[in-house]
């Protein structure tokens, strides 16, 4: 299997998961929630009440502080919680600034200190201690945490608060070589699935949500979930074409890591391929299964292999919904904006230098260390249009002869500290020519 030198995170491009992963010392991974008011901006322009999570602050096992942002904005799904093989223990510290009570837990996996449930009248409102609204931090722990996928979700009248978008994706790999035993990968990616009924958003939002028994006078309570009509249909909080997952190299196999957040089936498929299923709910199967196409249940989450052949030109796997009617929003398609559909590039690396295609700015050129003085878009390496015309000419040349023998940053193309023959050989390359390719310029 070649190897993979790329830069690789899990979801949605967070640098974070991939410095987790890579964490050293055995401890507990701390994560630090706000659980707080947020707006879903739909593809049609409208704006969907929502409730979700920010990470305003990680710190590994050793102590070492890998995120502190306060302000950090509130997501749905909130942003994927990574605990690292070599850490037995999660703990999470949830803030509540939501306008009622809130809690959490993670599906398929045991809290160390699960404290009272609340109950009102008969009815169970939370399984676990309460963060109380405006109240202190609460503090909530998972021993002896299991590798696999799974969802973290509020415990708190989940057919309500999970709705509203109190959600996250929570992963472990088995060791430091497998995601499971024996499924060795060279980088992963994580797909939430999930639906918003706006009509219940928005009765939560203005307080309408609930109220038992419906008034006839005021027709526009809603009494419960039951009623709930899903209208959007989302991967990682987002509807096509915004889906796109994070770029990946060809030659290299890629873990999918897939959550159903919503409170409908989804049916995730594949096109032109198939996936291998290797874990259902963080169980690996004994017996991998081949398919192009699985039935993903509300809460459930499942793990797929997508073997991505060496090749010598771009190519791009679309992942949808196969429940048709959830490939678009509000029953139509609005500008080009369908629903859950995602696509993932398989990119090449022309130059060998480690960075992939769609964000090398010296395709042709091996520049590891992407090199780029002046700030275009072009690396060093290939970019003597010292005058930014376009095209590497006369006034190029001169502007060279003047830096020549300086430390001008812009003219020393190879970096090596001084403009030199070396330099002016890259400029006589180029002579008559653009700059680039790029993959990143403008």
């Amino acid at each position: 299997m070649k190897a993979d030198r790329r830069t690789r995170t899990i979801g949605a491009g967070c640098l974070v998961a991939l410095l987790l992963l890579l964490a050293g010392s055995a401890g507990a991974i701390e994560y630090h929630l706000t659980a707080m008011p947020t707006t879903l901006n739909m593809p049609d322009g409208v704006g969907v009440p929502a409730w979700g999570y920010a990470v305003t602050r990680i710190v590994d096992s050793g102590g070492a502080v890998l995120l502190d942002d306060p302000a950090a904005a509130a997501k749905v799904p909130g942003d994927p919680m990574v605990v690292p093989h070599n850490d037995p223990t999660l703990t999470v510290f949830l803030t509540n600034q939501l306008p009622e009570n809130t809690s959490i837990h993670i599906l398929g996996q045991q809290l160390t200190n699960p404290g009272t449930p609340t109950f009102v009248g008969d009815r169970v409102m939370s399984f676990v201690t309460e963060a109380v609204a405006g109240g202190p931090v609460q503090t909530y722990q998972w021993d002896n945490f299991k590798p696999g996928t799974y969802m973290a979700q509020s415990a708190t009248n989940p057919a309500k608060q999970v709705q509203m978008g109190l959600f996250a994706a929570v992963v472990r790999d088995g060791s430091a070589s497998a995601a499971y035993p024996g499924v060795i990968v060279n980088a992963q990616r994580i797909l939430v699935f999930h639906d918003v009924d706006p009509e219940i958003q928005q009765a939560v939002h203005d307080g309408r949500y609930g109220e038992f028994p419906v008034d006839p006078a005021d027709p526009d309570n809603i009494p419960s979930s039951p009623y709930r009509k899903a209208r959007y249909f989302l991967i990682n909080g987002k509807s096509y074409p915004e889906t796109t997952l994070e770029t990946v190299g060809q030659g290299l196999s890629v873990l999918l890591r897939f959550v159903n957040a919503g409170l409908e089936t989804h049916v995730p498929q594949i096109l032109n391929t198939y996936l291998t299923l290797v874990a259902q709910d963080g169980i690996a199967f004994t017996y991998p299964k081949e398919r192009y196409g699985f039935e993903l249940s509300s809460a459930a989450t499942m793990d797929a292999v997508l073997e991505i052949p060496a090749g010598t030109d771009p190519v791009t796997y679309t992942i949808y919904d196969a429940i048709v009617a959830n490939m678009s929003n509000m029953g139509t398609y609005q500008n080009g904006a369908g629903g859950a559909v995602v696509k993932l590039l398989a990119d090449v690396d022309s130059d060998n230098d480690g960075v992939l295609n769609s964000a090398d700015n010296c395709i042709l050129v091996a520049n590891p260390n992407q090199r780029d003085t002046n700030g275009d878009g072009f690396g060093n390496y290939c970019d003597p249009d010292l005058d930014d015309s376009g095209l590497v000419d006369t006034l190029d040349f001169l502007a060279f002869r003047s830096a020549f023998g300086s430390a001008d940053p812009d003219a020393d193309f190879d970096g090596n500290g001084i403009v030199a023959t070396s330099d002016f050989l890259i400029l006589r390359n180029f002579f008559g020519q653009p700059p680039g390719p790029s993959g990143v310029a403008p």
